[in-house]
């Protein structure tokens, strides 16, 4: 198991690189850190320099990446561009491979949902065109896994639950299109948890906080509790990531962590 800590809701500094909270993150004993792709492909070359040296100096990982399109880059409808896409993307998974990410999320809700006007269908035969044209060739050059993200229907029209989240990963049919889970999404819409059994074999990636986006640090909800059961029953083993807004526990995501590793590794982790 990976453990991992996502830095986009957890600070206030959203157009730059918030670097004592990447240090607070290795300080607290996480694997890696999970930065928003769309800041980090935001930044200037000396900046993003900067960065990839600041995580090789303090040994944190990158393993995963999330955000991975901002709001204003439409995927679906009219105002999709097909040229600023590609553009995009070409430099996006350049850096990636520069810090050594080999998962992205695909949520980015404002730039995948449905424009007025459009079906179901055709969003869904628009993205997974998408998908297969210009991120799977990607995918494979690089060795990354893209994880779709459905997310709930009060932040999202397209693709908000596990269902449908596989359905694009079965249209796209490519191993390197997978699905990713994440407890916010699931417990706002109240979604059967079962799902998780039963999509289970092709999770590649978690995402865990609690309703408001609260970190876990001294015990779970009983929804979050049912969320990490139904993953700890079946094995999972992968790579898993905190999302939380900022805890005003200084100590507190290091005590989420240890809580965490004691679910799934039991007595020798809680210490």
């Amino acid at each position: 198991m990976r453990y991992g800590f996502c830095t986009g809701f957890a600070t206030k500094q959203k157009d730059g690189i918030d670097y004592p909270l990447l240090q607070a993150i290795k300080a607290w004993g996480y694997d890696y850190a999970e930065l928003p792709l769309m800041l980090t492909n935001a930044l200037g070359e000396k900046a993003f320099d900067e960065l990839e040296s600041a995580l090789q100096e303090l040994d944190l990982a990158a393993d995963a990446t999330c955000n991975l399109f901002p709001s204003h880059l439409k995927l679906l409808g009219p105002w999709a561009d097909k040229g600023l896409i590609a553009a995009y993307l070409d430099q996006a998974f350049e850096r990636m491979a520069r810090l050594g990410t080999y998962k992205v999320v695909f949520g980015s809700s404002g730039a995948r949902d449905l424009p007025s006007g459009m079906s179901r269908e055709e969003g869904m035969k628009q993205l997974v065109e998408l998908l297969i044209h210009r991120m799977v060739p990607k995918l494979e050059r690089y060795g990354i896994q893209l994880v779709m993200e459905p997310i709930s229907q009060q932040e999202a029209n397209f693709i908000t639950s596990l269902p449908e989240g596989m359905a694009v990963v079965e249209k796209v049919g490519s191993p390197h299109v997978t699905l990713l889970a994440d407890s916010v999404h699931m417990l706002r819409d109240q979604e059967d948890m079962e799902h998780l059994n039963r999509y289970y074999p092709y999770l590649d990636h978690i995402h865990i906080s609690e309703l408001g986006r609260r970190l876990p640090t001294a015990s779970y909800s009983a929804g979050l509790e049912k969320f990490l059961q139904k993953l700890k029953q079946r094995g999972y083993s992968k790579t898993v990531s905190f999302e939380p807004v900022p805890c005003p526990e200084p100590q507190g995501p290091a005590k989420a962590l240890r809580l965490l590793r004691w679910v799934f590794e039991g007595e020798g982790a809680k210490g």
